[in-house]
């Protein structure tokens, strides 16, 4: 384990004017009390350690940005596609565990023994976690107990960034069981060492305000080998080669956490246009906002003319010509499903960024990026018109099956 120089950690000036008081102190504590014994090689390394420690006793927020056990949630919060400010409202899983005096290599073992798993030289651990009541927001800490250990292929050569890395698993909450299938945020800190972050969205909301726990299974693990990196055999058992498979064995964590329902607001819509488009619901968390689409059936003839009216409303607005590749389709024996684009924009029309990756069970997310949305515009759209318009909230009406409106209540 990689030991930490406290040189290295930054201190911010309220804490230097404390260490300065607590060497002053120390000093003056020594003159009064000669015949009391020290048992260390100063006084002023004794006082400056003493007020530091206190300082993060009376400081928790300071205390998380120390290099020490957790800080995943600082380091890729902000690299993530849905941003957020977990490293200040998430919970540290050493806070659980009595630790006085103990070393970060025995607090990492019992952390290990009380909520992570191994399984096929690789072991995984829970460090934070964070509940809304839509998602669960979970850093994990994975070490490859194998002297070759993972290699340099989650570093991709083109940008010298990292690549996601795919988890499949299943999670549980008390009646609540769901699979899923997500991408996590990484950072490798040496051959042996991975940190990720990754956001599991649940196919219906937690709505409650309690402590808890989840029971997670992990199935697979992989990463996205786009650069084709990796070495055959690594992935074998693939059947897709862009991904190179790092272990299908099953690890089983335990995951306490304090779940807060309440931050997140539902709101019912249940609504239709002539065509028989609409939406839902729409859920609206700190983080993302979650959409509901309802889409009508249609016989074959139906659709056909329902997508010959979209396009040609799609030239009259944009002067796009889709007919072409409609045509084409045809042509092909291609089945056009019937489809629809969600946009959404907020209160000044800056549209917000949908993201595939971290979507409900038919639900379209919209990440805030830690934005206060307090009027949300959505427009529902052809899906082959849709991505055209996406930063056009003027096209986008235009070319809406379906609009709402909504004003966002102050949150609870």
């Amino acid at each position: 384990m990689k030991k930490i120089e406290l040189d290295s950690i930054a201190i911010p000036q309220a804490l230097d004017l404390a260490v300065e008081k607590g060497i002053q102190k120390g000093k003056e504590e020594l003159k009064r009390k000669k015949r009391r014994k020290i048992l260390f090689n100063t006084s002023a390394a004794a006082a400056v350690l003493l007020v530091f420690a206190g300082y993060c006793r009376a400081n928790p927020a300071f205390a998380k940005e120390l290099p020490l056990i957790g800080g995943i949630f600082q380091e890729l919060q902000d690299k993530s596609r849905i941003t957020g400010d977990w490293s200040q409202n998430g919970e540290n899983l050493s806070e659980h565990l009595e630790t006085p005096e103990k070393s970060e290599e025995e607090i990492l073992q019992e952390m290990y023994e009380k909520y992570g798993d191994e399984a096929g030289n690789i072991r995984i651990l829970p460090v934070e976690v964070y509940c809304d009541g839509t998602s669960l927001y979970l850093t994990l800490r994975l070490e490859n107990l194998e002297e070759k250990g993972f290699g340099e292929l989650l570093k991709q050569e083109d940008t010298g960034e990292y690549a996601d890395m795919q988890i499949n698993g299943n999670l549980q909450y008390k009646d609540m069981e769901q699979n899923f299938s997500v991408w996590m945020t990484v950072t490798q800190k040496d051959s042996r060492l991975v940190e990720g972050m990754v956001q599991i969205p649940f196919d219906q909301p937690v709505e409650t305000k309690e402590d808890s726990s989840f029971q997670m299974e992990i199935r697979l693990l992989a990463w996205n080998d786009s650069s084709r990196t990796a070495q055959p055999e690594a992935f074998a058992d693939m059947q897709d080669a862009r991904y190179c498979l790092i272990g299908q064995q099953v690890w089983n964590l335990e995951i306490p956490v304090s779940i807060d329902g309440t931050r997140t607001q539902r709101y019912t819509v249940e609504q239709t246009g002539e065509k028989g488009f609409g939406l839902e619901e729409i859920l609206v968390s700190p983080y993302d906002i979650k959409v509901k689409q309802i889409r009508p059936q249609m016989d074959g003839q139906e659709k056909d003319t329902f997508y010959l009216e979209c396009l040609k409303n799609l030239k009259e607005v944009t002067g796009i010509d889709g007919y072409a590749t409609y045509e084409e389709d045809k042509h092909l024996g291609l089945k056009l499903p019937l489809d629809s684009t969600l946009l959404a924009f907020d209160q000044d029309g800056v549209p917000l960024e949908w993201t595939a990756s971290s979507g409900m069970e038919g639900y379209d997310v919209f990440s805030t990026k830690q934005k206060k949305i307090t009027r949300l515009y959505l427009y529902q759209l052809p899906a082959f018109g849709g991505y055209t318009v996406m930063k056009d909230q003027e096209n986008a009406r235009k070319l809406a099956l379906f609009s709402y409106e909504l004003e966002i209540r102050e949150e609870p």
